[in-house]
């Protein structure tokens, strides 16, 4: 098992309830495919550096979880197919070193 963290870039007219659907709709995809322990921080609504899908800010959602190696792929396709995400990106998480190491 392997710690990964997916960053989603939603729209900026989601708010209140309708991103709480939303966050809540990723999650459960996530679990589906296979992620554990699964987290998410908010981290607010941007401004963008340049438009992307015709916006000019976005909320942006980070997803840490815990699962295999091919869950990332899934998710990664489950999100390109959904319209509602302007961009999503997936990194592997390293582990912590212990202290005193290098």
């Amino acid at each position: 098992m392997r710690n990964y963290e997916t960053l989603i870039l939603l729209p900026p007219e989601l708010e209140g309830e309708a991103l709480d659907a939303r966050v809540a709709q990723i999650r459960a995809a996530i679990e589906a495919a296979g992620g554990t322990q699964v987290r998410d921080n908010r981290l607010g609504r941007k401004r963008l550096a340049y438009p992307v899908g015709k916006k000019e800010a976005g909320v942006y959602v980070a997803f840490a979880y815990t699962s295999e190696t091919s869950v990332p792929e899934k998710i990664r396709q489950f999100l390109a197919l959904d319209e509602g995400v302007l961009r999503a990106s997936t990194v592997e998480k390293a582990a912590p070193q212990p202290a005193g190491t290098l």
